[in-house]
């Protein structure tokens, strides 16, 4: 009887020791591969924001250049009731401007 059931364990533990032995060892990230991971994510969020602000400062910049000249053919009363919305959307313009400027100054720090 003991020795069915010693036979038992050591036929357990070398099925154990086997499928351990056959298991695939798990991928080690040291810190180097770490860094650079997170180096190249961060570089390519900025690339792509780079890109998107441009984008859509140049989309906003030509409908701001398209309502300013719209803007010079109206009568005097629809120049005021239209004055705030130019306004509004030459600081959204400006404000855009801004975020490709450090979208871009940023990436170029990561890149080069």
């Amino acid at each position: 009887m003991m020795f069915f059931m010693y036979s038992m364990l050591a036929v357990s533990s070398m099925s154990l020791a086997v499928r351990l032995a056959l298991k695939k060892p798990a991928v080690v990230e040291d810190k180097a591969t770490r860094e650079i991971n997170s180096y190249l994510k961060e570089t390519n969020h900025w690339a792509d924001e780079a890109r998107n602000a441009q984008r859509s400062y140049q989309r906003l910049h030509a409908e701001y250049m398209q309502k300013s000249a719209d803007f010079e053919r109206l009568n005097p009363a629809q120049k005021n009731a239209n004055r705030v919305a130019l306004n509004e959307l030459k600081l959204h313009v400006e404000q855009r401007r801004l975020r490709v400027q450090k979208a871009q100054m940023r990436y170029q720090e990561l890149a080069y």
